[in-house]
């Protein structure tokens, strides 16, 4: 009898999501990209993703839609091999000029804010990390590590007399982002002091009351709920553990309470329970309060990759 890891892996594999199902093959069990199977499951998402279907958006060069668009395909598990998305974003991603506007989704210049983040990350995931600009846009993070090891808009920057804090909610999107990057074999030297900064925090709290939690939102979209898929301002506790793993960290101490709470958070079967998402969300939708094969998906990637770092 097959065991309940298998039992899930099984749900993971199953046709209603292709996505999951590919990223389950390709990401989470390591199956070749040649892999017949593999390459079925490809062109059926190629197929019907809405996103390959109409690429209407690709002109869209402000506002949310674009970033998204771009994150859907990343979390697909496409790349530019696939999918050529370079004339949708190589004219926005203006990084070496000095002086800010409103961030790289809105057509302004780099502000090392968390839509810039998820913009990157979409890139470097799919298959972008060597283009010029987006390196440049990478690389131009370091320059602004504030004293706490975290980030701060740089539009908010000139409004303060003194040296602020960072803003966890920047900080969330560019942790994934690094996470990706490593992944890509591509690493930053900002990466460790961001990750001293959450561990100094157990993620979650404030640093100088362990205690209280940073974000106090609604029950369902806090950092620590099974949040997805990620937004402006929000990342949900297994992309979190995810990407803490795929960066080496998995194993902290301070991790301890946010793993205990992931495993906390399964139905009877093992599945991973979904307790907030999007209104409106760039990927297909799940229901709130059941199993979610996307945070399923997730929780078992952070496994994989917080045991390879042991």
């Amino acid at each position: 009898m097959p065991n309940k890891n298998e039992l899930i892996i099984n749900w993971l594999l199953e046709d209603d999501n292709p996505a999951v199902k590919h990223r389950t093959m390709t990401e989470l069990l390591g199956t070749p990209e040649t892999n017949s199977e593999v390459v079925r499951i490809r062109k059926e998402i190629l197929n019907t993703l809405p996103q390959v279907v109409d690429t209407n958006w690709m002109a869209d060069l402000k506002g949310l839609r674009l970033t998204y668009n771009l994150l859907a395909l990343a979390e697909f598990g496409l790349t530019k091999e696939a999918i050529d998305v370079s004339s949708a974003f190589t004219g926005k991603l203006d990084c070496l000029e000095k002086g800010v506007l409103s961030g790289l989704q809105y057509g302004g210049r780099f502000d090392a804010n968390c839509c810039d983040a998820q913009m990157l990350r979409a890139l470097v995931a799919l298959g972008y990390k060597d283009n010029e600009k987006v390196r440049a846009c990478l690389n131009a993070f370091s320059e602004y590590v504030l004293p706490d090891g975290g980030f701060l808009c740089l539009h908010w920057l000139p409004r303060f007399k003194y040296t602020p804090k960072s803003c966890i909610r920047a900080n969330v999107h560019i942790l994934l982002m690094l996470s990706e990057c490593k992944k890509q074999e591509l690493e930053f030297e900002y990466t460790g002091k961001l990750l001293d900064y959450f561990m100094n925090r157990r993620v979650f709290y404030r640093s100088d009351r362990l205690d209280t939690l940073v974000l106090r939102d609604r029950p369902g979209k806090r950092m620590i709920d099974n949040f997805f898929p990620a937004e402006p301002f929000r990342v949900g506790l297994p992309q979190l553990l995810y990407a803490f793993s795929v960066l080496g960290s998995g194993n902290k101490p301070e991790l301890k309470e946010a793993w205990e709470l992931l495993h906390s958070k399964k139905d009877k079967e093992g599945k991973s329970i979904l307790e907030g998402t999007l209104a409106k969300s760039y990927l297909p939708k799940e229901r709130v309060g059941k199993s979610s094969k996307w945070v399923t998906l997730y929780a078992l990637l952070a496994e994989k990759y917080r045991e390879e770092s042991e």
